[in-house]
């Protein structure tokens, strides 16, 4: 089926152009049906633990810092950060996450979302910021990880 009046490359969710940017609809198109993609079959699934080591790791970035949190507040204040932290930041986040990938179903992700609502200059530079982002940070972590061997040895 073909691009309907209103639809923007045959993407019901995409309803004009404002001034060349591209402004999304609310609604689904009653034509359309939404089908998971990119799962094969009998591709394991996350499960619950799986769902809550990947919360951990993008709250607290992992174990090694940790002593510094309980050394300047406390144990009971860090586990309460620990606990309180995932619900403030990462079910926000995962929920918006959830909304765009269903929105737009394709595999380029945030570089996608932020090229239909701001163009292709502004998804370039969000994509280099997280490349940048995500070197600097695997650099620092392995740096973190060889004062921490330093320290203890």
């Amino acid at each position: 089926m073909g691009p309907s009046n209103g639809d923007i490359d045959g993407n019901p969710f995409l309803a004009g152009e404002e001034e060349g940017n591209h402004v999304l609809r609310t609604e689904r198109n009653s034509s359309s049906s939404a089908k998971p993609v990119g799962l094969a079959k009998g591709a394991p699934k996350v499960g619950t633990w799986m769902l809550v080591g990947l919360i951990y790791y993008s709250v607290s970035g992992g174990p090694l810092g940790m002593e510094v949190a309980v050394r300047a507040g406390g144990p009971m204040l860090a586990l309460l950060g620990f606990l309180v932290m995932p619900l403030v930041w990462s079910v926000p986040e995962a929920a918006m996450t959830a909304e765009l990938s269903i929105a737009y179903p394709e595999a380029a992700g945030f570089a996608a979302w932020t090229n239909a609502a701001f163009g292709p200059f502004w998804s370039f530079q969000c994509s280099m910021m997280s490349y940048f982002s995500g070197v600097l940070d695997n650099a620092g972590t392995c740096i973190v990880f060889a004062c921490f061997v330093h320290c203890i040895c």
